[in-house]
């Protein structure tokens, strides 16, 4: 799980965006998010910064989840993350933000919605849903399993003026944060490259796996 200054990082960038699209800064109460896909931790990190009483994000909070697949339990899910739903799903629900069957009944108790399922081939589906109801929406990586999926993602989301939002915590991670500032600092140098390793498992059900890739963007940027 990303670390706290990430999260916090991201979340403010988040909230941003959602704010724009449901008119969050006349609201009085707490802005009402709710989680798709609880087979990553990250949607569990997002609700756990968010229900802390020292949260610098009180104006939001993460109500309600759905654990998998396209709007169901039980749809499809990556095989060596199907063991963190039924934990993820309890985390959540003493974060106050209990799981409910389907994307449908999601939506109906929500202003925006953090897209963390971690298989890029349901990612379409459930954009598509997020984006009828006008829910803006932060779309954690992969965005989707092709880069035809993610043009029709930001391509409807454009033409029903709904922000959505995608980036890896990463960048926000203390030592990425302090590289960069040393090297924009004055006589830092600047940074020319950088080599990047990471865990890369594979499993029978990825040959070849769709969505080897990860993109940061949002509805304000080119793709």
């Amino acid at each position: 799980m990303p670390s706290r200054s990430g999260h916090d990082r991201r979340l403010g960038a988040v909230r941003s965006h959602l704010a724009r699209g449901s008119a969050s800064s006349a609201r009085r109460t707490p802005l009402r998010l709710g989680v798709i896909g609880l087979d990553s931790s990250h949607g569990v990190g997002f609700a756990s910064d968010l229900s802390s009483p020292s949260s610098p994000h009180q104006h939001a909070t993460v109500v309600a989840c759905v654990e998998c697949g396209t709007g169901y339990k039980g749809g499809p899910v990556i095989e060596s993350m199907s063991g963190n739903l039924p934990k993820h799903a309890e985390q959540m629900a003493a974060f106050g933000a209990p799981a409910v069957d389907t994307v449908a009944s999601l939506l109906d108790q929500v202003d925006g919605v953090f897209l963390t399922s971690w298989d890029g081939r349901v990612r379409l589906d459930q954009a598509m849903e997020v984006l009828r109801r006008r829910r803006p929406m932060f779309m954690d990586k992969p965005i989707a399993a092709s880069l035809a999926e993610v043009l029709a993602i930001y391509t409807i989301a454009r033409a029903l003026d709904v922000p959505v939002f995608s980036s890896s915590s990463l960048r926000w991670l203390p030592g990425c944060v302090s590289a960069k500032a040393a090297g924009v600092s004055p006589g830092g140098g600047g940074i020319i490259g950088a080599d990047i390793t990471s865990p890369c498992p594979f499993e029978s059900q990825f040959k070849p796996k769709p969505d080897l890739f990860h993109c940061e963007s949002s509805t304000d940027d080119p793709v």
